[in-house]
C-alpha cells in the first residue's frame, strides 16, 4: 500500500509534536525527582552533621554551645560579635572579611559553629591562644600586625610572654587589667609602655603575650587600693613558662593638718604627697585635715599648692617625710608684696650662676636660647615643659635652644626621676642657695617663666605665653 507524500510528513510532524508534549510535560517531573533526591541526600547529610555536632558536644561536657538564628546578617558587625559574646572569647576578623550569612545554631559548639557560619566562604579558622582570627583560606600575612602568638618573629623581632602572679600580703589573688613594662634608653632614663593582661583559669594568674622578647627594666602595677609595685630586671622570653609573684600592699599613710598664720584651719587646700615612687593629689576637709593613703615605705616632700588666686604662698616639706607619719602641720604664709624689679630685656645673659646645670659652652653657641623657669610641684608649669618637649624637635631645627630651670629646690634625685620619666629632651637644671634672690635677679615674677634671647644671648623677650612663642621667634628672625 502507497503513502502518500503529504501523509509521510503530516506524520512524520505528528511525531515530533508528540516528543515535544512529552519532553514539556515530562521534564519537571525529572526535576522534582533529582530535588528530592538531593533533599533527601542534604537531610542525611545533615542528620550526620548533627550525629556530629551531638557527638562533639558530648565529648567535651563544661563547653559552651552556641545558639542563635541569623539570616542575611553581616558576618563582622553581627555574627561574629553575637557567637563571641556567647562563647566569651575574642573573634578577630581580618580586614578582607566581608560578607552576609544565613544559618541556624542550636547548641553547637564554638568551633563547629564557626564551620557552619564560615561554610561556602572563602574563610577560615585560625585558633590563636587567646582568640579566634577569622581570614581567607591562602592568606599568608593577615593584616593585624599587633597580634602575635609567643614566640613569633615578625619583621626580624621576636615575641615572648610573661605569666604574673598577682596577689595581696595574705596571698590572695588580685585581678588587674594593665601593667606597665619598662625599657631602658640610651641615655640612661626610662620609657614605660602599658599591656593588656589575660587572666588565666587560675585566679590571680595572668598572662601578657606580645612582648618583645629582651631584658627590661622593670614592670609595675597600679592598681586602685594598693601601693604602687615595681619590680626591677624583668626578662622576657620566647617560650617561658616561668611565673613572677607580685605581691601589692595596702601601703601606709601620711596624714596632716594645713593652717593659715593665725592657726585656722583652711578648707579645700591641694596638697601633693610626693615621691620618686608614688605621687598622691589629695585635698584637705573642712577641717583642715589631709590623708594619703596607699604609698610605699619611702621618704616623701610634702607641698601644699594654693591656686593661682588664693592668698597663700606654696609651702614645701621637702623629702623630710616618712610613711606612715599622722603629725605633719603646714603653716601657710600670706603672699608678700611683689618686689619691684629690672627688666632684662637689652640685657646680655651674664651665664647660669646659681644654677645647677650641665651646659656646655659649644651647645649655646650661636643659638637663641628659650628659658624656662619652672616648679615641678606646680601642674602650669609641668604642663609647661610637656609642651614644650613636644615641640623641642621643632624649636631646635630654628636654632633655638630650650633650658628648663627648676625654680625651688626639691631632692635631685625627685627631679630626675621626674625628667625621666616624661621624656623631656633639654638640659634641666636647678636653683641653687637662696630662691626669692634668685628669681628676683633673673625677673621671675610668677611661674612658668620664660625668657628668650637672640644669638648673641641678649634678652628679647621675658614673661610670655607659650601662645606668644612664635611671635616672638619671629620678632627675632626680623
Amino acid at each position: 500500500m502507497k503513502v502518500s507524500k503529504t501523509l509521510g510528513i503530516k506524520i512524520a510532524i505528528g511525531i515530533v509534536i508528540a516528543f515535544i508534549i512529552a519532553i514539556i510535560f515530562g521534564y519537571p517531573n525529572v526535576l522534582q525527582k533529582e530535588k528530592v533526591e538531593k533533599a533527601s541526600k542534604e537531610a542525611e547529610k545533615a542528620k550526620e552533621m548533627a550525629a556530629e555536632v551531638k557527638i562533639s558536644a558530648e565529648a567535651r561536657p563544661g563547653e559552651v554551645l552556641i545558639t542563635a538564628v541569623f539570616v542575611d546578617n553581616d558576618l563582622v558587625l553581627e555574627v561574629f560579635p553575637f557567637i563571641a559574646k556567647q562563647a566569651g572569647v575574642s573573634i578577630i576578623p581580618d580586614e578582607s572579611v566581608s560578607g552576609l550569612v544565613t544559618c541556624e545554631l542550636k547548641d553547637v559548639p564554638l568551633d563547629r559553629a564557626l564551620e557552619i557560619v564560615l561554610a561556602g566562604t572563602i574563610y577560615t579558622v585560625k585558633k590563636m591562644p587567646n582568640y579566634y582570627l577569622i581570614c581567607p583560606g591562602d592568606i599568608k600575612t593577615t593584616k593585624f600586625p599587633f597580634l602575635h602568638q609567643k614566640g613569633d618573629t615578625i619583621n626580624g623581632i621576636e615575641y615572648g610572654q610573661l605569666f604574673i602572679n598577682v596577689v595581696d600580703e595574705d596571698r590572695k589573688p588580685i585581678d588587674i587589667t594593665t601593667v606597665q613594662i619598662w625599657k631602658k634608653r640610651d641615655d640612661g632614663g626610662a620609657n614605660a609602655e602599658s599591656f593588656v593582661v589575660t587572666s588565666t583559669n587560675n585566679s590571680g594568674l595572668h598572662k601578657i603575650e606580645n612582648i618583645p622578647a629582651g631584658r627590661y627594666h622593670a614592670i609595675s602595677i597600679h592598681e586602685d587600693g594598693y601601693a604602687p609595685f615595681k619590680q626591677f630586671d624583668v626578662l622576657v622570653e620566647k617560650d617561658s613558662q616561668n611565673i613572677m609573684t607580685c605581691t601589692l600592699s595596702r601601703g601606709g599613710m601620711i596624714e596632716g593638718l594645713v593652717t593659715n598664720e593665725q592657726g585656722k584651719p583652711v578648707e579645700g587646700m591641694p596638697v601633693v604627697v610626693n615621691s620618686i615612687l608614688c605621687r598622691r593629689d589629695v585635698i584637705t576637709d573642712e577641717n583642715g585635715c589631709f590623708t594619703a593613703n596607699h604609698l610605699p615605705d619611702t621618704r616623701y616632700s610634702i607641698i601644699a599648692e594654693p591656686k593661682s588666686d588664693s592668698p597663700y604662698k606654696i609651702t614645701v616639706f621637702r623629702g623630710n617625710v616618712f610613711c606612715g607619719q599622722k603629725d605633719i602641720k603646714i603653716i601657710l604664709e600670706n603672699k608678700g608684696e611683689t618686689k619691684l624689679r629690672t627688666s632684662l630685656v637689652n640685657r646680655k645673659l651674664s651665664g647660669f650662676n646659681g644654677i645647677k646645670i650641665n651646659l656646655d659652652p659649644d651647645q649655646i653657641q650661636d643659638k637663641m636660647m628659650l628659658l624656662c623657669f619652672f616648679d615641678m610641684n606646680q601642674r602650669p608649669s609641668r604642663n609647661c615643659l610637656l609642651q614644650l618637649s613636644k615641640r623641642a624637635k621643632e624649636l631646635r631645627a630654628k636654632d633655638v635652644l630650650v633650658v628648663a630651670i627648676q625654680a625651688s629646690k626639691v631632692d635631685d634625685s625627685v627631679l630626675n626621676e621626674w625628667v625621666e620619666k616624661n621624656n623631656i629632651p633639654f638640659p634641666v637644671g636647678m636653683v641653687q642657695g637662696d630662691q626669692e634672690k634668685s628669681r628676683f635677679t633673673w625677673g621671675v615674677c610668677s611661674l612658668p617663666w620664660l625668657i628668650l634671647t637672640d644669638k648673641k644671648h641678649i634678652v628679647t623677650a621675658e614673661g610670655f605665653t607659650l601662645a606668644e612663642l612664635d611671635e616672638k621667634l619671629n620678632g627675632n628672625s626680623q
